[in-house]
């Protein structure tokens, strides 16, 4: 773990709010406040011990308004999400401001401020700390806390992880993707790319032409401006999957020889980091939801 350790950690804890928020307690539906209050402690405890030579913590919560219920026309944005909010959920989050020092996120996600941090320091000296699978969209460290696990992921498989969204798109946010386009499938184009980027964005067009029609290049982008995660204000997706073209979301008809994806744009940690994935040793107070 001494690779890692001195990273310093980039909390979404918006999924703790929610899993130390619904906790019971021996079968107690409705334990009290404090029993949700010592679920978070010893979380956030949990993680910060596996970051000990940390020189800062952020943690980001999401707070009013979110750009994406605008920019939605398909499918109202988590238009399917009516599960309701745990009964302390209000001072969960107060808490988590008072003793953790997160920071309230308006008019985007959580998720969105996490990638810029992280995004924003290309020295690899942060890690983001997650469950939610969509920050994999975002180079660099990550840790999953309630896996306790430790990956390295490359701007390649970031970008390709993204255009394989955009096929099967994401249920939990109501985002459709491509009509009729699983996992499976969409790893089946993903394979015929053969690892040139170019062409996978040429097929992923393709299945949007297919399934949309004359629609398909604006609704093309609005699933790819709903699917992305921020990574600088003021750019959209298009930015980071087309790199020296027009932009244009026609990637077919596009110089091959000047279109460049961006991709391998970042260098990666030192050769035996890449592609580690480090699992457990993450103290022994346990992350609520981890295995330890």
């Amino acid at each position: 773990m001494s690779k890692t350790q001195h990273l310093n950690p980039i909390i979404d804890a918006d999924s703790l709010v929610w899993n130390c928020g619904f906790m019971s307690n021996d079968g107690d539906d409705d334990p009290p406040l404090g029993f949700h209050l010592q679920a978070v402690k010893r979380s956030m405890e949990s993680i910060l011990w596996g970051f000990p030579d940390r020189s800062y913590t952020k943690v980001y919560i999401g707070g009013e308004g979110n750009f994406r219920h605008a920019v939605a026309f398909t499918k109202p944005y988590k238009g399917t999400r009516k599960q309701e909010k745990p009964k302390y959920y209000q001072e969960i989050r107060e808490y988590l401001v008072e003793r953790w020092g997160a920071e309230i996120v308006n008019g985007e996600e959580a998720d969105d401020a996490v990638g810029k941090w992280q995004w924003s320091h290309p020295d690899k000296s942060t890690c983001i700390v997650a469950q939610d699978k969509d920050l994999k969209t975002i180079p660099g460290w990550h840790y999953w806390w309630k896996l306790q696990k430790m990956e390295w992921i490359t701007p390649r498989d970031a970008n390709i992880f993204f255009l394989r969204q955009m096929l099967t798109g994401d249920n939990s946010d109501n985002i459709p993707g491509v009509p009729k386009i699983g996992d499976k499938t969409a790893d089946k184009i993903i394979q015929q790319a053969g690892g040139d980027m170019m062409k996978l964005v040429s097929l992923v067009e393709r299945e949007y032409q297919k399934a949309y029609g004359t629609d398909w290049q604006r609704v093309m982008d609005e699933q790819g401006t709903l699917l992305h995660i921020r990574r600088v204000d003021g750019k959209g997706w298009k930015d980071f999957i087309y790199k020296g073209t027009k932009q244009d979301g026609t990637a077919n008809k596009q110089d091959r020889n000047n279109a460049i994806v961006n991709s391998d744009d970042r260098a990666t940690p030192n050769s035996e980091a890449v592609g580690d994935s480090v699992e457990g040793q993450r103290g022994t107070a346990g992350a609520v939801g981890g295995e330890g």
